[in-house]
Formats: structure tokens, C-alpha cells, sequence
């Protein structure tokens, strides 16, 4: 059998490949190939530090430290730095957990670090069956009204309610919880009795739940299929 091979001429593109994605002439434009160049000409007066000392209300340690302290002391230098002179941990959780955060920001650095705890609303319960979810029982808002008593005995200075709630967290029948669901209001008078503030998620805006178009930011929308168990909150 003969096979014959024919060779290109280098340099030479074949007629037929489509025209590049480089956003010339009216054509397309692949991300890679952006370029873009600041129009905008006024004066720059870069900062080197903030004037003040700056507080961080909303961090997430817990998942950008992975009990690291070395990562732990990284990050404070970075503070120093830039004078921030307080972050606060939102990832703070309940129970056990919340004192093995508080050991790793606090052991070294207890003047920098404040932490808010977490409402545990799903607990030993199966993902997949809401009725048997923590917050769907009797005694649920008693019970976490007297841990969020613990909790500022041993540090909490505030609540983190994370985006699930609102778009996630089900009644025993399947339908979403609401904010104003009086079986919780224990919770709600705890955390006024005992000072704690709460910094909350209830939902996304109403935009994120509409088809995407060319005026829609997709941050924010993640598919249900790519979002995290109910039983490890999503930060936010």
C-alpha cells in the first residue's frame, strides 16, 4: 500500500478555518485574547495604609485556614500591614466546634480575632428527608437558645446565619423555612437578651432566580447539583 502524505507550507493557513475569535472586524472575542486598556485618565493617589484602624466584619476562617496556624500567622502580618486591626470569624459553628476556632484564632491572637457563632438547623438529620432535620423538632429553639447562652460564656460576640436559610432549609413538608416562622422566635429574644447581634442571609435577590441574559451577573448562582451539603454551610 502506498500512503502519501501532503505538508502544508508553513505559514500558510488552510482556507477554510474560521476566522480567529479576536473580536476584529465585527468577530467574536475569546476571554483570552481580552486585552483591555484604561480609558479613564485622572490623578492617582495610591494609599499605602488606611488612615484608621480598620475592622473586617466578614470573614471566613474556618475554610480559608483549615486549622493552619501557620496560615493563621500569615494572615495576621498581612493585618499589620494593612492596619486592620480586627477581623471577625463568621465560621464560629456551635458546639465543640466552636471551641476548636476559637483555640486556633485565639491561642496567639486573642486582641484580633472576634467570632459568631452558627445555628446547626439541619444537625443529625438526612439531607434529603427534611422532616428529620434538627429544627423540625419540638424542642429545637430551646435548645439553641440556651447553647447561644454557652457560646457567649465562652466568647461569641455575635450570630451568623448563613444563605441557606431562605433558600435551602425545609419544613418537615418540603417548603422553605421562613424568617418569620414563630417556632424560632426563642432563638431570636436569646440572642437580644444576651447582646448578640446576627448578621443574616434570608435569600438571594429576586434577579438570580430569572433566565441569565448578557445583564445578568451569574456570581451567586450556583447550580443545585454544585452546591455544598446542607449539613456544611455555604459562606457567605
Amino acid at each position: 500500500m502506498l500512503a502519501i502524505w501532503c505538508l502544508a507550507p508553513v505559514g500558510l493557513s488552510n482556507a477554510q478555518d474560521p476566522p480567529p475569535l479576536d473580536g476584529r472586524d465585527g468577530r467574536n472575542l475569546l476571554l483570552e485574547n481580552f486585552r483591555p486598556r484604561p480609558l479613564l485618565k485622572v490623578p492617582e493617589h495610591p494609599l499605602a495604609t488606611a488612615k484608621f484602624p480598620v475592622v473586617d466584619v466578614h470573614t471566613h476562617f474556618r475554610h480559608k485556614f483549615h486549622g493552619s496556624t501557620e496560615a493563621l500567622d500569615d494572615w495576621v502580618k498581612l493585618m499589620d500591614r494593612n492596619r486592620i486591626a480586627v477581623c471577625v470569624s463568621l465560621d464560629g459553628q456551635s458546639g465543640d466546634l466552636f471551641d476548636e476556632h476559637a483555640k486556633l484564632l485565639w491561642t496567639k491572637h486573642r486582641d484580633r480575632f472576634v467570632i459568631f457563632a452558627n445555628i446547626d438547623w439541619q444537625g443529625t438529620g438526612k439531607a434529603d428527608e427534611p422532616a428529620t432535620w434538627d429544627c423540625n423538632r419540638p424542642d429545637f429553639a430551646r435548645r439553641v437558645a440556651a447553647e447561644l447562652a454557652r457560646l457567649k460564656d465562652r466568647g461569641a460576640s455575635g450570630v451568623k446565619i448563613f444563605k441557606l436559610f431562605g433558600l435551602e432549609y425545609k419544613n418537615a413538608d418540603g417548603s422553605l423555612i421562613r424568617i418569620d416562622d414563630e417556632r424560632f422566635n426563642p432563638i431570636w429574644q436569646a440572642c437580644g437578651e444576651l447582646k448578640l447581634p446576627i448578621l443574616i442571609h434570608v435569600a438571594d435577590p429576586a434577579a438570580f432566580f430569572l433566565p441569565i441574559d448578557d445583564n445578568q451577573r451569574t456570581l451567586g448562582r450556583t447550580p443545585p447539583s454544585s452546591r455544598m451539603e446542607l449539613s456544611r454551610p455555604a459562606v457567605s
